[in-house]
């Protein structure tokens, strides 16, 4: 698996204990509404590889959810989540490309990038 560029690490998470089941553990956090403990949580999951982790970080990061709406991460998260198999992700991805400028798409496109050659 591919190290997570730095740039990608949301501020604040290093202050939030992770669970040993982080996907589960960020899901729940993130159903109650404890964004901070979901981001911290789902990051760890999502970078390990988990889809569905990928799935929802990129919903946070779409909505703005514990973090600054950004669609260039958001697209990024999904197009993680579309590689490891989750149908949402792509179908997200194609709801959400159109309204993306194409200095975003470029950015999204630059964190891939980076991140294939962690």
């Amino acid at each position: 698996e591919p190290s997570p560029p730095r740039t990608l690490a949301p501020a604040g998470i290093e202050a939030v204990a992770v669970a040993a089941n982080a996907a589960e553990a960020g899901a729940r956090a993130w159903r109650a509404g404890d964004y901070q403990t979901a981001l911290a949580n789902l990051w760890a999951a999502a970078v390990d590889g988990d889809g569905p982790a990928q799935l929802l970080l990129g919903g946070m990061y779409r909505d703005g959810a514990g973090v600054a709406p950004d669609r260039s991460r958001a697209h990024f998260w999904w197009t993680l989540a579309a590689r490891n198999g989750m149908s949402d992700a792509a179908a997200f991805l194609t709801t959400l490309e159109p309204t993306m400028a194409p200095e975003e798409i470029a950015a999204a496109a630059r964190l891939l990038t980076e991140w294939d050659a962690a």
